[in-house]
């Protein structure tokens, strides 16, 4: 096996509980969006609970088939500090995304990080 089979077996590994956890355990319990979970709920949930969202993940990642609720949002406005709540401009829009797919994202995001510093893939 080479460097290279080896390195393309990391991304592409089948995506564990443990790394799910991490994932979890660093998020703060934000707004959840259209799929209602909250983080606040996905940490409490039975290690047999993580297995199966393992499961899906696995799926999405070697598929390539995102849930639609995932790639959907609900945008909220958000008053800006010491903005005038009566006037439109002083909001911003929010968008509250599934937290399952924030997820996904962190897990690939550290996986694809990782090979771009070991191979100095950085401008």
């Amino acid at each position: 096996i080479t460097s290279q089979d080896e390195e393309n077996t990391y991304i592409n590994a089948d995506i564990t509980a443990q790394e799910i956890n991490r994932a979890l355990g660093e998020k703060s319990n934000t707004a959840s969006g259209p799929d209602i979970l909250s983080y606040a709920i996905l940490k409490k949930v039975p290690p047999n609970v993580i297995g199966i969202i393992a499961s899906l993940f696995n799926q999405v990642w070697s598929g390539g088939i995102i849930p639609n609720v995932w790639k959907t949002a609900t945008i909220i406005p958000l008053l800006k500090p010491d903005k005038d709540p009566k006037d439109a401009n002083s909001y911003r829009p929010i968008s509250l995304t599934s937290h399952l797919g924030k997820i996904l994202e962190t897990i690939i995001n550290k996986r694809i990080t990782f090979h771009m510093n070991k191979h100095n893939l950085y401008s």
